[in-house]
This record gives structure tokens, sequence and C-alpha cells, in this order.
């Protein structure tokens, strides 16, 4: 974890110094376990995606990760899956044509 430098700690009196460690801790793992949980978000987007362009990992990552930042992730996302269901539609009237 994160230390309280010594210049903040003699800044505080006694058992205070304790506190604010207590805090700094807590405040930074609470933004582990949110970027943890934001990585599992992230990564069933990516699932989601590779099922929508009916390929490997491999090719879906070449796509979906060439920008790092989860706004161009779900704004890709967002596309492919229009786009799925678009095709999807096509088929699905296509066979009732048919029948």
């Amino acid at each position: 974890m994160w230390k309280v430098t010594c210049h903040t700690i003699m800044s505080y009196p006694g058992d205070k110094a304790e506190k604010v460690q207590e805090d700094f801790d807590k405040f930074f793992s609470r933004i582990g376990n949110a970027v943890i949980r934001w990585a599992h978000v992230d990564r069933n987007v990516f699932d989601l995606c590779i099922n929508a362009l009916k390929t490997n990992g491999e090719t879906a990552a070449a796509i979906f990760y060439k920008s790092s930042n989860i706004k161009d992730h779900l704004m890709s996302a967002g596309a492919l899956f229009r786009y799925a269901l678009r095709e999807a539609n096509k088929n699905e009237w296509k066979l009732s044509l048919i029948q």
C-alpha cells in the first residue's frame, strides 16, 4: 500500500497520523477494486465483440484494442453490435421470403 510521507504524518498530531494512513490505504484499495471490476466489464465487452465479429480473439483484439480508452471500446462495440444485428436481420428476412 501507499505510505503517507513523513512530512504528512508529522503534520498530524498523535493518533491522527494512523488515521491518515488508514484513509490512504482505504482510498487506494477502493481504486484498485474499481480498476479490477472495470477490467471484467471491459473483458466482457471484448467477448461480445468476438461474437459479433464471428472471429477469433486475435482478430477481434486487433480492432478492439486499437485504442486503450473505454469510450472507444464502447463505441467500437456499439458499431459492431449494430452491424451484427443488421446482418442477423437480413438473414432472418431472407428466410421469411423463402418460406
